[in-house]
């Protein structure tokens, strides 16, 4: 007997194909899941473009979004010409390679960061404590790390 896909499953499939299209030198994770009352689709990537690139092309698979003011799941974006899923998590993560470069230049440059041993030492900030870590995880978050910029930053 051949097993049935669920929607979740088939959802992640056709993001898959169209993240291949779009970003054929990216190399992505799209992975589903399903559990009582829900289930979800998370796709994952190393560097590469920015999380608004591919929230651009993949956010309607989506059926609706969480309203924390009134603890409810509001259905305002259901679609019967695609497979969709509850819950749609889009997550770049940035390379050891990259936050090390990019550490040598905030330690070099950054007047708070200048004694700092390593990317995880705690400064005390006017606003709070931070680490190296976190400060260049803000900063690149938003910022396209494809192929080409990432070798640029790691070969200076």
């Amino acid at each position: 007997m051949k097993r049935q896909l669920g929607e979740h499953a088939l959802c992640a499939k056709a993001i898959r194909k169209i993240l291949k299209k779009a970003f054929p030198e990216i190399k992505f994770s799209v992975r589903s899941q399903s559990y009582s009352m829900g289930d979800n689709v998370r796709v994952k990537w190393t560097d590469g473009i920015d999380t608004e690139r591919v929230k651009e092309l993949i956010w309607h698979f989506e059926y609706g979004t969480f309203d924390g003011m009134t603890d409810m799941y509001n259905n305002d974006n259901m679609r019967k010409d695609i497979p969709q899923t509850k819950y749609l998590f889009i997550e770049r993560e940035i390379s050891d390679a990259v936050m090390e470069k990019a550490f040598e230049i905030v330690s070099k440059y950054w007047v708070d960061y200048q004694g700092c041993k390593n990317l995880d030492d705690g400064v005390s900030l006017p606003y709070g404590w931070s680490t190296p870590r976190q400060f260049i995880w803000r900063s690149l978050q938003d910022k396209d790390l494809s192929q080409e910029i990432t070798r640029e930053l790691i070969a200076a």
